[in-house]
């Protein structure tokens, strides 16, 4: 009897237990969502007819990153009381920064257990993924202002998108019927200007900020008196993604390591597993063969400030647009319109950035007077470096006045005024053009365009 013949009967079976078994995890959870969503509108209706609970928020994120924490600190400075809820642990510790906290599963069981803490409005953040954002503002059970980290319409390439375009057409919802949009960048602008977005809720600029207390460690120049370079975050890695990728950072480090600057990357948490030394084996190589370039391994949170401190400058560079080409997976828009929580690190840890010319962060940090643009050119250029390192080195007294202006003490209470505006019975979910325009008087410098 051939092997065929005795096997296949049997990866049949196999195969259709487990399409069984998808089809009946897939009923349950559906199931399961339904009871839940019921529960969470018994819920609703219980507490809808409470008294609100002053000066206290609800935070709501699937993944809860520093954003969640720094924005928890300023409010508390201010007098509120802020929930978390969240449905992964977060990278930082909850009791430091935050009331209570706790998980949840899916959407209905979140709506469950942030609703009788009936607070005066609900802050829902999301990634790419709006399935909570879009239960909040379905089932309301109350003021909703949503918070996206990075938008997904207009700033990935469609073949980016393939698998994302449900979550583009719930993005757009929760934008357009949120009560309150808090914009960490200018990407919402692109969908109401570009994209014919109608929002009908008030929007606020509220990028991440300096927390402004932390301690240094000495810089590295001041002992060799070579320029030190650092960049921290998302690598995609050239053997795995290409040359061209945007976040791939060899052509750099080989490009600083002749021109005699060192050069620090730190991959970002997610990216260290089994498989690191394999996945990173050419910046490993490169570090082998020259002193001028160093593969951190991550930093917690908590230590990253202090961390990069030692060093004189970060770079936030778009390759693509200093080659002028295409970038892969993100649009140009995206480059130009989004924001990046290394500014408000930099600017903590008194690292000057080096950034491309036309981007909304270089335009922030120009102001802030601690940012120098570069092209192509001048990157391999020596005597571009020493001219910066000089001008780094004469420009440390900025620092100060950076962070005290782009602290989250001294903007905190731009807030709490968006969120007592939206709480106003003056103010219906339509939003009112008189309120807006008050928001942007608001800010007396940077402006609170979403």
């Amino acid at each position: 009897m051939s092997f065929n013949k005795v096997v296949k009967p049997y990866l049949k079976r196999i195969k259709l237990i487990g399409f069984i078994y998808r089809i009946l995890y897939f009923l349950y959870f559906y199931l399961h969502l339904r009871k839940n969503t019921f529960i969470a509108k018994r819920v609703i209706k219980k507490y809808a007819e409470h008294k609100k609970t002053n000066n206290l928020v609800v935070f709501v994120s699937d993944f809860p990153r520093v954003r969640e924490a720094k924005l928890a600190y300023g409010l508390k400075l201010c007098g509120w009381n802020v929930v978390l809820l969240y449905k992964k642990f977060p990278i930082f510790d909850p009791s430091n920064y935050f009331d209570e906290s706790l998980s949840y599963k899916d959407p209905a069981e979140a709506i469950i257990k942030a609703a009788p803490f009936n607070p005066e409005v609900y802050h829902v953040f999301s990634g790419w993924n709006h399935d909570t954002q879009e239960l909040f503002l379905s089932l309301r059970p109350g003021k909703i202002i949503i918070d996206i980290y990075d938008n997904l319409a207009g700033m990935l390439k469609e073949a980016s998108l393939v698998n994302l375009k449900q979550q583009i057409e719930k993005e757009r919802y929760c934008l357009e019927n949120a009560d309150g949009v808090c914009c960490r960048n200018l990407e919402t602008q692109y969908a109401k200007k570009s994209l014919g977005y109608k929002m009908k809720g008030l929007k606020i600029f509220f990028p991440e900020y300096c927390w402004g207390n932390h301690s240094h460690f000495p810089k590295l120049s001041e002992t060799d008196n070579t320029l030190h370079v650092v960049y921290g975050g998302s690598i995609w890695v050239e053997k795995i993604y290409g040359e061209d990728i945007e976040n791939g950072f060899l052509w750099l480090a080989r490009l600083l390591a002749k021109h005699g600057i060192h050069f620090h990357l730190y991959p970002g948490q997610g990216e260290v597993g089994p498989d690191f030394n394999d996945k990173f084996s050419e910046y490993i190589n490169l570090q082998e063969t020259t002193t001028f370039f160093h593969l951190h391994m991550p930093v917690p949170p908590k230590q990253w400030i202090k961390e990069i401190s030692q060093y004189d400058a970060g770079v936030y560079i778009f390759r693509s647009l200093l080659v002028g080409v295409e970038p892969k997976q993100y649009t140009t828009t995206q480059a130009k319109l989004s924001y990046s929580n290394l500014v408000p690190d930099f600017v903590d840890a008194d690292v000057h950035l080096l950034a491309n010319d036309g981007l909304f962060v270089t335009h922030l940090c120009k102001r802030l007077g601690v940012c120098t643009t570069v092209t192509m050119e001048c990157l391999d250029n020596r005597k571009f470096w020493d001219s910066t390192f000089q001008k780094i080195k004469g420009n440390m007294h900025r620092f100060v006045k950076a962070r005290k202006e782009w602290s989250i003490e001294k903007n905190c209470h731009r807030l709490v005024e968006f969120y007592e505006r939206i709480c106003s019975d003056k103010y219906s979910n339509y939003g009112q053009n008189i309120l807006k325009r008050s928001i942007v008087k608001s800010n007396d410098k940077y402006g609170n365009k979403g």
